[in-house]
């Protein structure tokens, strides 16, 4: 009996400027110092298996969180804001349900050149025809299953389609959200990692400080609220010292913003 074909790669590179890109990032600062781990666990599951695409199910987060040693709702937030911000396609993962990118399929075309036949499904194929070479076979992966079991996995795939779309939404409604709001909201979410949760008259009390100590500076605003952020503060305080946070913000703004897609 002949082996099976090999779909995926044994090996996938990654650049040196992985972690100084944009989207890694975003995702970075909103889920966490874990989250760079979770991705790279995720690209090796994408090109091992498949070699270009992953299907988010219900094992998915546990496998992944118990490889990186994170919990599950850790890989699950990390997930949501990879396609949030573009580092998968979020047309194929509100869809499908499947991780993916143009980069990540590049990647693997380019890898798998030198064999004979190789499989993409239409379903999830986001190159254009000049980057597709003469060994692949482009198949219909829903024509080729089962119609007895179609019924029942589409409704189900549906409703968890449907659930990752509304998470989906929530963290984009965030991110249409201002600077200061959301600065607002990421205090929020200090107080309850502290648990110390911030009542509704808390956050307003708050606010209003914020509008005493730094009259009609909304920026100045936004720097208080990074501050106790970062210390871990339960309200607001007066900057420590002016002239070293205006410092920092301007050596950080002062770094160029490479926008280089690694994924």
């Amino acid at each position: 009996m002949s082996r099976p074909l090999k779909q995926g790669i044994d090996y996938f590179p990654i650049d040196v400027g992985f972690l100084k890109d944009v989207k890694i990032r975003k995702i970075k600062l909103a889920c966490g110092t874990s989250s760079p781990a979770i991705l790279i666990a995720l690209l090796s599951n994408i090109y091992c298996d498949n070699g270009y695409y992953i299907e988010w199910d219900d094992d998915m987060p546990f496998l992944i969180a118990d490889e990186v040693g994170v919990s599950e709702g850790a890989v699950s937030e990390t997930v949501i804001k990879a396609v949030q911000v573009g580092l998968f396609d979020k047309n194929i993962f509100e869809r499908f349900r499947v991780l993916t990118s143009k980069g990540i399929q590049k990647r693997f075309v380019k890898a798998v050149e030198r064999r004979n036949t190789i499989e993409i499904a239409i379903e999830y194929l986001l190159l254009e025809e000049k980057d597709i070479n003469d060994n692949i076979n482009l198949v219909n992966v829903y024509i080729n299953s089962v119609n007895a079991d179609r019924s029942t996995q589409s409704k189900v795939k549906e409703s968890k389609i449907k659930e990752s779309n509304k998470l989906l939404s929530r963290a984009c409604a965030h991110e249409e959200k201002s600077v200061f709001e959301k600065t607002i909201d990421d205090f929020i979410e200090m107080r309850k990692k502290i648990k110390k949760p911030a009542t509704e008259r808390a956050i307003k009390t708050i606010r209003n400080k914020l509008r005493t100590m730094a009259p009609d500076d909304e920026t100045m605003q936004i720097h208080i609220l990074e501050q106790s952020i970062e210390r871990c503060w339960q309200t607001v305080y007066p900057l420590k010292n002016d002239n070293d946070w205006q410092n920092k913000k301007q050596s950080r703004n002062s770094q160029p913003d490479k926008r280089v897609d690694y994924i």
